[in-house]
């Protein structure tokens, strides 16, 4: 793999599988974008080898912009971006209030659409 196709931009690699998938990949060699909202996170995260933390929340669209304009920058263009930022409302559908909804619509889904 050259220089310019193996960096890779995932979302919400904060903790979970997209932490995982973060750690799994910067330990095989790929360079990784790793998105967080919370400062903590984004320290911790530029603590490992291979991986530059990127502030984003897929629901505000200026810390993507941002985002874009720094990895231009780095000339490195992207061999793939995984998008798993996401939340879940959990109970029945009729409980949950519609801003709650929208809410998880916002970023499971029009976040997507916003990478």
């Amino acid at each position: 793999m050259t220089k310019s196709n193996n960096h890779v931009l995932i979302t919400g690699a904060s903790s979970g599988i997209g932490r995982a998938c973060a750690e799994f990949l910067a330990s095989h060699g790929f360079k990784v974008y790793a998105a967080a909202r919370k400062d903590k996170d984004i320290k911790e995260l530029n603590k490992i080898e291979n991986i530059t933390s990127l502030e984003i929340d897929v629901t505000k669209q200026k810390t993507i912009d941002n985002a874009i304009e720094y990895i231009r920058n780095q000339n490195t263009g992207l061999y793939a971006i995984i998008n798993n930022a996401g939340i879940a409302r959990a109970g029945p559908l009729m409980e949950l209030s519609t801003d709650d909804l929208y809410g998880q619509f916002n970023v499971n889904l029009f976040g997507i659409h916003r990478i």
